[in-house]
């Protein structure tokens, strides 16, 4: 799903609000999840799961092209784990 189409699905739950206001909103949300993540905070949202950052040290790796002893730097990545509820939801048979 992409981003105008959650907007035009998130409009049609909510009629009440324009596509503009939509729209406005989950940029908002988005945004806020970005800025959270950035100053390193997890976020949890209810019935859907938690975004944490994960911190990957230095370490040293191989080049697959020569063979050549390289060091890998250290990285944060974005890790997300699933609600219980949302797991139940996608394997519902």
């Amino acid at each position: 799903m992409t981003r105008t189409e959650l907007i035009v699905r998130t409009q049609e739950r909510i009629p009440e609000m324009t596509v503009q206001q939509v729209s406005a909103c989950c940029g908002a949300l988005l945004e806020t999840l970005f800025d959270a993540l950035a100053a390193g905070r997890d976020v949890t949202l209810p019935r859907v799961g938690e975004f944490k950052i994960k911190q990957y040290s230095a370490r040293v790796g191989r080049d697959s092209r020569n063979g050549m002893e390289r060091v890998i730097p250290s990285c944060s990545v974005v890790q997300f784990n699933a609600h219980q509820s949302l797991k139940a939801e996608l394997n519902k048979a």
